[in-house]
C-alpha cells in the first residue's frame, strides 16, 4: 500500500471542509427563523449540532492546514486530526435529530428548548466515542 502524503490529506479534507459549509449554508433557513425570533424580542441559538459541525471545520482549518504550516508536525498527527474532525463531523444527524425529538416523539411543554434531553444524550454518547478515538490514537 502505498503511503499518503499531506497534499493527499489536505485534498480530502478541503473536500471535506466544503460539505461542511454546505451544511451550515443548508441550514440558513434555521439562522434567519432566529434572527427573526430575536426582532421579535426571543432569545436565538444555535443548536448543538451546528456546533459539532463548527468543532470539526476548526479541527480542519486549524489541524490540518495551519499546523502544519506553521510548525513541523508528523504527518500521523495530521491525519490523526483528521480522523477526529471526521469522527466528529459523524456525530452531527445524530445529533440533530436529537434536538428535533426524533428518537421518540414527545410534546414538549417548554415551547422551544435550547437543549432537549435527547440532543445531550446523543451528544454525550457521541462524546464518549470521540474519546475512544482520541485513546485509541494515543494508545
Amino acid at each position: 500500500m502505498d503511503s499518503i502524503d499531506l497534499s493527499v490529506v489536505w485534498s480530502v479534507s478541503a473536500i471535506l471542509l466544503g460539505f461542511q459549509a454546505v451544511a451550515l449554508t443548508c441550514r440558513a433557513w434555521r439562522v434567519a427563523r432566529e434572527i427573526d425570533m430575536v426582532s421579535r424580542g426571543d432569545l436565538a441559538w444555535l443548536t448543538a449540532a451546528d456546533a459539532v459541525i463548527a468543532v470539526s471545520m476548526l479541527i480542519l482549518v486549524f489541524g490540518v492546514f495551519v499546523l502544519p504550516i506553521v510548525v513541523s508536525v508528523e504527518l500521523d498527527t495530521v491525519v490523526h486530526l483528521f480522523g477526529l474532525s471526521l469522527t466528529r463531523l459523524g456525530g452531527y444527524p445524530f445529533v440533530l435529530a436529537g434536538h428535533y425529538d426524533l428518537y421518540h416523539r414527545v410534546e414538549r411543554s417548554n415551547g422551544r428548548p435550547r437543549f432537549t434531553f435527547q440532543e445531550g444524550v446523543v451528544l454525550a454518547v457521541w462524546e464518549v466515542i470521540i474519546l475512544g478515538y482520541l485513546l485509541w490514537w494515543w494508545l
